[in-house]
């Protein structure tokens, strides 16, 4: 991407209260509805309103292609290639039947497409000079609307945003402030960068497996809480494309959610263990403990002894280093144990499990409390604590494998209907992988380094010469598509049938 990007030369109209029109600047475009950044890595923006046409032919795919050329500028996806993907690999019909909710072409005006041709779509397009122009507000009547504009002008990304009011795309003919996000899909959006302050082995955008492991616990709780606590059934979780993920609920009740409401979801999973500056890192927790969080220490506390103490995960208590660190950060009533237990790892070797069990014993013989099973800790014993160094120990252990383990979210993604999310299925432009679905019950064993490539792809397609499959079927993605099929997209249009009929 060039230093300075070009400024385009075009007077912005009035912006209206679903976002920003027209934006020049050589800083990222603002999403006027949320206040943050309408996309991760734009830098002019601009409206055209010629990409937001209604319907329309489809566009010819071009024909299959030789071998993908290896790029000599460097870029992980090229405009031709992106040309062979949205052509042949890009689901649009099943993002259609997705964001239809049910309804059908033809079934008569009372059962239109508002979901889908009053859906916003949001194109991010590099020139030939690698300049990037961010296209806001384009909306589309049907599949075959969005496969014309997707092959035509082939984004390097593509976002998806709310339902609103009318068309987005025919905002131009409208009384400035009259377009309005009515609903939207309920999103969560976990980045591994979030993580730098608890992950040793990667920090910014670089992953492996090691840390990956966070992205799974977090959508286990996640999973979890929306489903058994809230009561949604039709949950997506999708990679991200690079170093996270995004949860897309789909239920009626979820997508009328106003931002409050939407915010107040977002909230109940909320927990402040971002901050490096406290030197014990006690959350407030209550006691006793909430039946969500308690759910989640249960689920997490066997993966943080197995996976982030150890040298073969994140490495807490691995090396003197970092377990003389471990112990000056304990809560000052626990200074004395933490003294004692110091000379005992120094003189004796012991395993990062075991100097858990030790640290968890120390903490619970300073409270009174007989200690863990196999621990060799002073027998409990009467103390002076105060009322807040006891609350501060009795949380001590909760909070230390919530602030290592514990799902972090991008609240300000989930709270407002008129923020933004890249679509499922779209290529990352830095990596060149697809947002891929990742199956009910596969987050601890999907595995971010294994899924495909646009590159891989291409010469999947250029392999296989079985003209009786559907392209999808001749590449690597097959088993995923079919698992968001029968797992994700049949189930969601059984219902809305369902609800259609009654």
């Amino acid at each position: 991407m060039p230093e300075n990007p070009a400024v385009i030369d075009q007077v912005p109209a009035p912006v209206p209260s679903g976002g920003v029109d027209c934006i020049h600047t050589e800083f990222p475009a603002v999403d006027a509805t949320t206040g943050t950044d309408a996309t991760e890595e734009n830098d002019t923006v601009t409206d055209d309103t010629a990409c937001a046409e209604a319907g329309g032919g489809i566009a010819p795919p071009p024909p299959t292609p030789a071998p993908a050329p290896k790029s000599t500028s460097g870029k992980v996806v090229s405009r031709e290639i992106l040309g062979v993907y949205y052509s042949r690999l890009y689901p649009f019909e099943w993002m259609h039947e997705w964001m239809s909710y049910g309804a059908a072409p033809g079934a008569g005006a009372a059962a239109a497409l508002p979901a889908f041709s009053h859906r916003e779509w949001s194109f991010t397009i590099e020139t030939d000079s690698r300049e990037e122009i961010y296209l806001r507000f384009q909306s589309f009547k049907d599949a075959a609307g969005l496969r014309e504009a997707v092959v035509r002008r082939r984004p390097i990304k593509i976002d998806v945003g709310a339902v609103y009011s009318f068309p987005p795309g025919d905002k131009k003919a409208h009384p400035s402030g009259s377009l309005r996000p009515l609903s939207r899909e309920l999103v969560f959006d976990i980045d591994l960068t979030d993580y730098d302050v608890v992950r040793t082995c990667c920090s910014g955008a670089d992953i492996c497996r090691k840390c990956w492991r966070y992205m799974a616990w977090a959508m286990e709780i996640i999973g979890r809480g929306l489903s058994q606590d809230f009561g949604f059934r039709h949950l997506q979780w999708f990679y991200s494309g690079r170093r996270g993920v995004h949860c897309w609920v789909c239920d009626a009740e979820a997508r009328a959610l106003t931002d409050e409401g939407r915010s107040a979801v977002a909230q109940y999973f909320l927990l402040d263990v971002c901050s490096d500056k406290k030197k014990t890192f006690a959350l407030e927790l209550t006691a006793p403990l909430h039946p969500a969080l308690q759910r989640a220490y249960d689920y997490l506390e066997p993966k943080f002894v197995k996976f982030v103490l150890p040298e073969s995960g994140q490495g807490l208590l691995a090396t003197k280093k970092r377990w003389m660190k471990f112990l000056l950060e304990m809560p000052d009533a626990a200074s004395g144990p933490a003294n004692d237990l110091m000379k005992k790892w120094e003189k004796r070797d012991s395993t990062p499990a075991e100097k858990w069990v030790d640290v968890t014993a120390a903490v619970d013989a300073l409270l009174g409390k007989k200690g863990p099973r196999g621990a060799k800790s002073k027998a409990p014993r009467k103390n002076n604590l105060g009322p807040a160094d006891r609350r501060e120990l009795e949380a001590w252990k909760v909070s230390t494998v919530l602030k290592h383990s514990y799902p972090r979210i991008d609240v300000a993604v989930s709270k407002s209907r008129g923020h933004l999310l890249k679509s499922p299925f779209c290529i990352h432009p830095k990596t060149g992988r697809v947002c891929v679905p990742i199956g009910e019950g596969e987050a601890e064993v999907f595995d971010p380094m294994e899924v495909p490539t646009l590159n891989k792809l291409v010469e999947e397609l250029d392999a296989c010469c079985d003209e009786g499959k559907e392209d999808w079927e001749k590449t690597s993605l097959r088993s995923c598509y079919r698992k968001f099929q029968e797992e994700f997209l049949r189930p969601l249009k059984a219902e809305a049938k369902g609800t259609m009929a009654d």
